[in-house]
């Protein structure tokens, strides 16, 4: 009598202890045991039969199906298939830099755009500072991007709006609409760019379970300025800055003039020198973009009227990460500042 071919002999591990031994497939079947010595009676003998003749097996009921190799994301351009797995990706702005590091996948990065300064978040660590340069963020390096034959492109319509079909044409791209203001929901987003929806949500719930317990601790009634040195000018930030957020997330209280109240943009304002009440408060947090600004910030830091603030008479003016505070515009910059506020304002 016919029988179907058993899995061939050499494709048999065994396993023993001595006393019996088991001969496991490559399917991860034991085909073959006696229990408890070599010369008991077969409790598994599908080896000489069919599975029918006893085997043990742990796996699917039902046959699966394969794992789709592209999904369909939504974005501000659109709707994009893009890989369901990238393993090459080139990202246009530092919040995206932010979120993919967030999300464990700053191994895949294989360029970058970058600003004035060509560096990169120096908080991301030494692989993004590795990774290389395709241009600035308003006029990324078309030629160069595709030479990276990336298989993701992930970017903003707010530098780049005239750029996506070219980008488009090199590799499937995904567009979030702005920065800074919509940071959360840009982390969300750049994780369903990469597969990762679940965990960039998880990624805000945890920030979210830290900002409620920085909450309960900060005191209301000490108001903290975020004051910013940016070539020539200098900035106060609001609140619907990232650190704006952060900031009104943590229950931190700004100084009136800097809610910008009544103001068509409450991100930043530009302040003169020549009135330093508007950048006071009983704290003060002060940063510097680039060499240009930590120029300007010394040389403004010389004068009597920044000596004379509140902050800085008692003591409470703190030097800050710009990278981390301003530039880094995502989930690693945000645990940053609250590490920072855990400092400052506790």
């Amino acid at each position: 009598m016919s029988r179907p071919a058993s899995t061939p002999i050499e494709d048999y591990a065994v396993i023993g202890d001595g006393e019996t031994a088991a001969l496991i497939s490559r399917a991860g079947s034991i085909d073959w045991l006696c229990i408890p010595r070599f010369d008991s009676p077969a409790c598994f003998a599908a080896l000489l039969g069919t599975a029918e003749h006893g085997r043990w097996l742990l796996g699917p009921t039902a046959p699966t199906e394969a794992t789709a190799s592209t999904m369909e994301v939504e974005h501000a351009r659109g709707v994009t298939r893009v890989p369901a797995d990238a393993q090459r990706i080139v990202v246009l702005d530092t919040d995206k830099l932010d979120s993919l590091c967030a999300l464990g996948l700053q191994g895949k990065i294989v360029g970058a755009a970058t600003g004035a300064d060509q560096i990169a978040p120096s908080y991301l660590g030494r692989t993004i500072r590795a990774v290389p340069s395709v241009g600035p963020f308003q006029t990324p390096n078309l030629e160069q991007i595709a030479g990276l034959e990336p298989d993701l492109i992930i970017g903003t319509n707010f530098r780049q709006e005239q750029f996506y079909d070219q980008l488009n044409a090199i590799a499937p791209t995904v567009f979030t609409a702005t920065v800074g203001k919509t940071w959360k929901e840009n982390v969300l987003l750049d994780g369903k760019a990469v597969a990762r929806g679940g965990a960039a949500a998880k990624l805000m719930d945890e920030y979210r379970s830290t900002t409620s317990q920085l909450r309960a601790r900060v005191d209301p009634a000490r108001t903290l300025s975020v004051t910013r040195f940016m070539g020539e000018d200098l900035r106060i930030y609001g609140p619907d800055s990232f650190v704006g957020q952060v900031l009104a997330d943590s229950g931190v209280t700004r100084p009136e003039p800097q809610q910008l109240n009544g103001a068509a943009d409450r991100r930043f304002a530009k302040v003169s020198t020549e009135d330093l009440s508007i950048t006071d408060g009983a704290m003060m947090a002060v940063c510097a973009y680039g060499q240009s600004g930590r120029d300007r910030a010394a040389e403004v830091m010389k004068s009597p009227l920044w000596g004379n603030q509140s902050a800085v008479k008692s003591g409470n003016a703190w030097a800050v990460s710009d990278a981390v505070w301003m530039t880094g515009i995502g989930v690693v910059g945000a645990r940053g500042v609250l590490t920072d506020l855990d400092v400052m304002v506790t």
